[in-house]
This record gives structure tokens, C-alpha cells and sequence, in this order.
């Protein structure tokens, strides 16, 4: 979702997954000792990304913002939903020359 007030942006996104196979059923039926059964799911996920955004005038903007906010990554495990690192945080701007 995103607003807009005067020279203010504010968005938040939110992500959301249940847990997930990490491999095929029928993987499973041929081979079932292919993972132990405490890791045959990845752990599902709910992450927020927030940004605020501010014109300063027609040229320049600013901005500063989050993502994957919520998210711990899973121990031993190089199956990901999202960025493995976890939360970032950044800031930046923007700014057009004529």
C-alpha cells in the first residue's frame, strides 16, 4: 500500500507463505530417507517492508526505508524465501538534472 500527502510517500508491503515442501511428494515416495523428517518443510515467512519517501522539490528526493522486517532466518538451511541475511535498512536519494 502506498500514500501520498503533500511531498510525503510512506509504502508497506507485507509477504506471507506457509510452510513449504523441500522437496516433491513423489521425491519423497522414492527415496524417503532423501531428509530427515524434522527438516521436510521450510519454515514459512511473514516479512514487512516499509520506505518513506520525501520530495524535497522537483529534482531531489530523499529516502530511507526497511525490508524483510520480522524474518529470522532459518539455521542450516540454503533454501530461502526472502533475502537470507534477514532485515536490511537503507537510505538514498534521488536526483534529476536538467
Amino acid at each position: 500500500m502506498t500514500w501520498d500527502i503533500g511531498q510525503w510517500t510512506a509504502h508497506y508491503g507485507y509477504n506471507f507463505t506457509n510452510d513449504l515442501l523441500r522437496y516433491e511428494n513423489n521425491q519423497y515416495a522414492a527415496d524417503p530417507m532423501r531428509v530427515d523428517p524434522r527438516y521436510k518443510y521450510i519454515d514459512g515467512l511473514s516479512v514487512h517492508n516499509v520506505q518513506l519517501r520525501y520530495e524535497l522539490n522537483d529534482g531531489v528526493e530523499f529516502y530511507v526505508g526497511a525490508n524483510n522486517l520480522g524474518y529470522d532466518p532459518p539455521a542450516g538451511t540454503t533454501a530461502y524465501l526472502t533475502d537470507p541475511n534477514g532485515p536490511f535498512y537503507y537510505v538514498g536519494a534521488v536526483a534529476t538534472f536538467n
